[in-house]
């Protein structure tokens, strides 16, 4: 459940693919300023380091909805 205080576009990530009113998939860069992305540099690498290591990533499913200010919406896992 959430509230929207301002309105606006909001983007949900979540591990679970999620269902609900209003809820779209995610597509392209988020129109929200507030949830911009922040500018992560390239990690440091040890020259010690031989090799790589994978990291399995579990699968991110993300939606927008538009919302409006002091309105609630409700989602829940498929």
């Amino acid at each position: 459940v959430v509230r929207s205080a301002i309105g606006g576009t909001l983007r949900i990530r979540s591990q679970v693919p999620l269902k609900g009113r209003g809820l779209r998939k995610a597509e392209g860069g988020c129109p929200n300023e507030l949830l911009a992305p922040a500018d992560v540099k390239e990690p440091l690498r040890s020259p010690m380091l031989s090799g790589t290591v994978e990291a399995e990533l579990p699968t991110a499913y993300e939606y927008d909805v538009d919302t409006r200010p002091g309105k609630t919406y409700t989602f829940r896992g498929v």
